[in-house]
């Protein structure tokens, strides 16, 4: 599929990740050649990624809508592969965590991209992670999304007291009540894994053992450094249940 989009502002490159655009969407298939989606709101999106010349994006409709079969919904991400000249590190990751039966996995589907009449190359089509029907799908009144990351960008965010890790809250919208609950169920949990966990430790009382070990099984097959730093860590965790390392 070739996705087409023209800003109402002409730019040659879209100017940040804070500011949306007002933009034009069609697609292109070989099941339609003229699929026309309608009107978009489109920024910039990533934080390493959108250092490189070629940029990754945030798409955002007024109301659901499906593109290249997948479900409908409102938000969309364009993943740019500048650093994967395979173009397939994300999308063999995804597919192992499917194979693993990890939930919420990520769509990809491979289009090309063509903004403001140039052509930008190979990009993958997926959902923006979130707490929503299309992705994480959890009950936000009972339920956190972390993500672990050293952009330190959302806004309710903490150091953690044992191993000073980036925790940030993706999802969803908090109170300060609500930010000191999680905060320390977060902390009651990772003090487990400070102890030995041969001797004393109960971790396995707060964390999915499985989704952990399929987490790391997907994160040493597919070379993903991104747990060095750490950058992009997702896990979840309901209340009265057990943390979940994913989506991947």
């Amino acid at each position: 599929p070739h996705i087409y989009i023209m800003t109402d502002e002409y730019v040659e490159e879209i100017p940040d990740k804070e500011n949306y655009m007002t933009s034009t969407f069609r697609v292109k298939t070989k099941e339609s050649s003229h699929e026309v989606v309608g009107e978009i709101s489109l920024r910039g999106r990533g934080n390493t990624t959108w250092r490189y010349d070629k940029k990754p994006y945030r798409l955002k409709f007024s109301e659901k809508v499906s593109i290249c079969g997948m479900e409908a919904q409102k938000n969309y991400v364009l993943i740019a592969h500048y650093l994967d000249p395979t173009l397939m590190s994300n999308p063999i990751a995804f597919k192992m965590a499917k194979l693993l039966g990890m939930p919420y996995v990520n769509s990809a589907v491979p289009v090309e991209v063509t903004l403001n009449g140039k052509y930008r190359g190979a990009y993958m089509l997926t959902e923006d992670i979130g707490m929503r029907k299309t992705s994480v799908n959890l009950d936000e009144e009972n339920s956190i999304l972390f993500e672990i990351d050293t952009n330190y960008d959302e806004e309710w965010q903490f150091t953690s007291s044992k191993f000073n890790l980036p925790v940030m809250v993706k999802d969803p919208d908090m109170t300060q009540e609500l930010f000191d609950y999680w905060k320390a169920d977060f902390e009651a949990f990772e003090k487990e894994f400070a102890v030995d966990p041969i001797a004393n430790s109960n971790y396995a009382d707060y964390i999915d053992l499985t989704s952990l070990a399929n987490f790391f099984i997907v994160q040493n097959m597919t070379g993903n450094q991104e747990i060095c730093h750490p950058k992009s860590i997702y896990l979840y965790k309901t209340k009265g249940s057990k943390d979940t390392m994913a989506p991947v």
